[in-house]
């Protein structure tokens, strides 16, 4: 590519000066089922999601489209971007802005890829007299053939059996810059196949899309306001009529729910107005247990319900690191002792459960730890003995950082038995992060929650491979959304 222009100002960025983005193009990336397969972070649909220009999500408006012909092979092309980055809801607080383009076709066309070096995507804002000129930080094509990533080659085919992704990151001073002129992004075609090809552009989803069911569930969406926003710092939380069970693990502590499998200690709360002591529970080296405590509806004189709401205050320590393997977080069951744990399989008149989830730790783009967090189901259309495990990839995902209190909280109304209404939903911090509103858990209307099960378990059957500690506490179950603690009154 020839940089030699008058007023050119070339920005070079590299992952270590900004957030990476959701998806990438290395190891673990993209691929045709995720958008992040290191963590299984899914796609909604096979070979990706995207927002047309009307924000719908997989609708058919493009952006912009640009029709290539074959004598376009081997050289560039430039597209105006400028309204559809400037009509682009900025992503967060953040100084630099993730942009990301979808590619789709009808025909088959490929561009060179960051990899094809002087080839290399860019996009080049005109600024007054100055053109500054940005390369692509990642770019990959999700293919039917392959499961796996296809960042790394020098190229990106996109056409009808693959999608094309490429990104950059961009001061968001530049798109909103009152002498802004226009906003240009530049491929070089490698080649156009047959007869030719149109090349369509949307905006990259990996969970925001306005029209999924995420957005329209009742309770779903951040802004509404749980039990908790009438009880700031959860104070006087525990006599609201709809609210089932409280523990803070101070005055409100209750040692006949929680034994002796963890101990309160003091935590730094930063940030947060939740109590001074918390539950610590440690799964040590070598084992599998941690916490196996049940909160039971009938045994506290209580009827058992068909939908309730669990949120509890969740802290991985400084040194978590569970990188061999995953396990069980606290959630909800109804087992009765006779199915749906343990490899015993969900049976209609038997059991059920939906338990918490962590998957494997393992580093980001950036080299820091995360560990995913989910759900892990017993339910009648399981396919093997054991349940099945789902991330929470909606909504930005939930990524645990080590050493940060984060509200968990979890739903779940049981099915109509014959039918297949289940819902099982999550939130990380008030924002839906899960949701799945076609489960079947029983077949029978005998079968209720029966308890809120507080399980800490390192496995399947790996054991711990070092000690890991966590702390628990702000503890609220509820017959309905609780939202997480509030600083002051709504």
């Amino acid at each position: 590519m020839n940089n030699c222009r008058l007023g050119l100002v070339v920005w070079l960025l590299s992952w270590s000066g900004f957030v990476a983005s959701e998806w990438h193009d290395e190891g673990g990336g993209a691929t045709k089922q995720y958008y992040n397969s290191k963590y299984r972070l899914e796609w909604r649909h096979p070979l990706g999601d995207w927002l047309d220009a009307d924000g719908v999500l997989n609708g058919n408006k493009p952006h912009l489209s640009e029709t290539l012909k074959s004598s376009l092979s081997g050289r560039y092309i430039e597209l105006d971007v400028t309204k559809m980055l400037q009509a682009t809801p900025r992503g967060s607080s953040s100084a630099m802005r993730d942009v990301d383009f979808f590619f789709r076709s009808a025909g088959d066309f490929k561009f060179s890829s960051r990899e094809a070096s002087q080839f290399s995507p860019s996009i080049e804002f005109y600024v007054g007299d100055q053109l500054r000129q940005f390369f692509s930080l990642r770019d990959t094509q999700l293919d039917t053939s392959t499961n796996k990533n296809l960042g790394a080659g020098t190229s990106v085919k996109v056409g009808r059996r693959s999608n094309g992704l490429l990104g950059f990151s961009i001061p968001e001073s530049l798109i909103t810059a009152p002498e802004l002129k226009k906003i240009v992004l530049r491929l070089h075609i490698g080649k156009v196949y047959g007869s030719g090809a149109t090349l369509n552009v949307f905006q990259v989803s990996t969970g925001q899309g306005s029209t999924g069911s995420i957005q329209t569930a009742s309770n779903s969406r951040v802004d509404v306001l749980g039990i908790a926003a009438k009880y700031p710092a959860d104070k006087g939380l525990e006599s609201d009529a709809q609210v089932y069970f409280f523990d803070d693990f101070d005055e409100h502590h209750n040692p006949r729910v929680w034994g002796d499998r963890g101990r309160r200690v003091d935590v730094p709360n930063t940030g947060l107005s939740v109590s001074e002591q918390a539950l610590e529970v440690t799964v040590r080296e070598g084992k599998n247990k941690g916490l196996n405590r049940r909160y039971k509806f009938r045994a506290n004189g209580l009827d058992e319900p068909e939908e309730a709401y669990f949120r509890y205050y969740l802290r991985l320590s400084q040194s978590w690191n569970s990188d061999i393997s995953g396990g069980k977080f606290p959630g909800f069951a109804g087992t009765y002792g006779k199915a749906g744990w343990g490899g015993r399989k969900a049976t209609g008149d038997g059991g059920w459960s939906a338990r918490g989830f962590f998957f494997s730790t393992a580093e980001n783009q950036r080299g820091q730890l995360r560990t995913p967090l989910g759900n892990y189901v017993y339910h009648l259309d399981q396919t093997n003995r054991y349940g099945n495990d789902w991330v929470w990839s909606e909504n930005g995902a939930a990524l645990l950082e080590n050493d940060r209190w984060y509200s968990v909280e979890q739903q779940v109304k049981l099915n109509t038995p014959g039918q297949s209404d289940g819902v099982l939903r999550g939130w990380l911090d008030g924002k839906l992060v899960f949701e799945k509103t076609d489960l079947r858990f029983r077949g029978s209307p005998t079968l209720k929650i029966e308890e809120v099960w507080f399980n800490v378990y390192h496995g399947g059957g790996d054991a711990a491979p070092r000690d890991l500690v966590l702390y628990i506490d702000n503890v609220v179950i509820a017959n309905k959304y609780i939202g997480p603690i509030a600083v002051s009154s709504p």
